[in-house]
């Protein structure tokens, strides 16, 4: 019943477009990009839906569940492997190739990535939070401190996060994300910034707040560096230059 119902569709969807032209190079690209989506996206609803396919859908849907490959590999798989037969039928039977072009080779590849492209978009999980081992960490004169970083949930699709920081308090201190994941803190002056760890997904955003302290010793050696700094280029600016 299936293959019939499929046949007449496919009848009236051929009545529905007959008064289109497609007399350009480009247009035969779209209209069979156009053509790729939509049967993809029947596909995907039919397994989304667990209904009966059509013979050669359903027996890549089988290998698929037998071998535990993604159908959208046993799929491309066999598309591919059909065009590479239908290739060589015509090469053997008409000595050229007939009803089988670039185009073949296209749409073998193209549906089930558009496939993958469904079930990505479909199964897409946002990041629900942002957990940090610490929210306010205090660190000393060229202290540094590791923050480890935790998205939620576990299986979040884009696990990925940035850091959002005013330039203007890079003074005070910096940070970098290392390849584990963790983010490193380090005083680069002393006083109080903040910055926010934020997820690509989800608009999850957590902040930081980092305050630099200075030892008393470490005050009064900056404040004597600083005085004689100051004395060192009032002095120079009093020596004569002769011109």
């Amino acid at each position: 019943v299936l293959v019939f119902v499929y046949g007449y569709m496919t009848d009236f969807s051929c009545l529905l477009i007959k008064g289109i032209e497609v007399d350009t190079y480009i247009k035969q690209i779209a209209y069979m990009l156009l053509g790729c989506i939509i049967l993809a996206f029947g596909i995907w609803i039919q397994l989304k839906g667990a209904v009966a396919m059509l013979p050669g859908e359903a027996m890549n849907r089988t290998i698929s569940m037998v071998t535990g490959k993604k159908y959208e590999n046993v799929k491309i798989f066999f598309d591919v492997l059909y065009i590479a037969i239908a290739a060589i039928i015509c090469i053997v039977f008409l000595g050229r190739l007939e009803g089988v072009r670039e185009g073949s080779i296209f749409a073998a590849v193209m549906v089930g990535n558009i496939i993958k492209v469904y079930n990505f978009i479909y199964n897409k999980v946002d990041v629900k939070a942002i957990e940090l081992s610490e929210n306010d960490i205090v660190i000393g004169k060229d202290e540094e401190r590791i923050i480890t970083v935790a998205v939620k949930p576990d299986n979040a699709t884009f696990k990925d996060f940035y850091i959002n920081w005013d330039e203007t308090e890079y003074d005070v201190a910096d940070c970098e994300v290392l390849e584990d994941g963790t983010i490193l803190v380090y005083a680069t002056g002393k006083g109080k910034t903040s910055f926010d760890v934020c997820s690509y997904t989800g608009n999850v955003v957590e902040t930081v707040n980092v305050t630099v302290k200075y030892t008393f010793a470490e005050l009064v050696k900056e404040f004597f560096e600083n005085i004689w700094e100051e004395f060192f280029w009032f002095i120079w600016m009093l020596i004569p230059i002769p011109y």
